[in-house]
């Protein structure tokens, strides 16, 4: 894979989230007094769910944010039903303006209720209609699928690096070796007969190592290695030069 290409996999990566599930909506609009407006949350896949609402009165008295299970859905409606269960921190009661997000963890189908009868110390506050403006939104997502994603990109990015520092390296070494054998035309000769004679030690084995690392990137280092060792093979040089 080019450098290129694994950039675009990596940017494809970072802008599509793992999402098992989602849906938003907006309104605005009259509600009646003694009325509601309610959306149905469904989180029955993935492992948690991103969850974000406003509300607005644009006319009218305050009214009841409530975030509640289904089954406090269903008593909300039964009129023979005098209480119904609801989350008070994920909620707002009295209000005319409110904004919330969260994430829920716990699997199952949730209501939003937006109530034009709210109460306030067992008295009703006004009976009235109102004008309401707001939206609600949530994503549904694999929070195991969302780590490992990262992780696989992690990863990708450091193999990045790796490779743009590998490649900045060997150009710097590549250079040297280029200025070596520029300033002792003997440097690459040398170094292969020693390759040759098979007696390598010191820095003429790290020298030799890296050259012929380099060599296989650099197409002139690599024929210039070829033509000293068809030369040699002519001449018939084996021994180490100092020997």
């Amino acid at each position: 894979m080019t450098f290129p290409s694994l950039l675009i996999v990596i940017f494809l990566l970072l802008s599509a989230p793992v999402l098992a599930g989602s849906d938003s909506n907006g309104y605005e609009g009259q509600t009646s007094w003694g009325w509601y407006r309610s959306f149905r949350i469904p989180f029955d896949e993935g492992n948690a769910v991103d969850i974000e609402y406003d509300v607005e009165v644009l006319d009218g008295p305050p009214v009841d944010v409530i975030f509640t299970t289904e089954q406090g859905f269903l008593d909300y409606k039964d009129p023979g039903s005098e209480t119904f269960f609801y989350y008070p921190h994920q909620s707002r009661l009295n209000t005319t303006k409110t904004s919330m997000s969260f994430t829920w963890v716990k699997p199952g189908t949730y209501y939003l209720i937006i109530d034009n009868s709210p109460i306030l110390n067992e008295a009703i506050i006004e009976e009235a209609n109102v004008t309401l403006k707001g939206g609600w939104s949530y994503e549904t997502h694999n929070t195991w699928e969302d780590l490992c994603m990262w992780l696989v990109v992690a990863a990708m990015v450091l193999g990045v690096v790796a490779s743009v520092y590998i490649m900045a390296r060997n150009r710097r070494q590549r250079k040297e070796i280029k200025r070596k054998a520029h300033d002792d035309p003997n440097f690459l000769r040398d170094l292969v007969i020693v390759q040759r004679s098979g007696k390598l030690d010191g820095e003429r084995k790290v020298n030799l190592r890296k050259v012929q690392l380099i060599a296989e990137g650099d197409p002139e280092l690599k024929a210039e290695i070829r033509r000293i060792e068809q030369e040699l093979d002519t001449v018939g040089i084996t021994d180490p030069p100092g020997t």
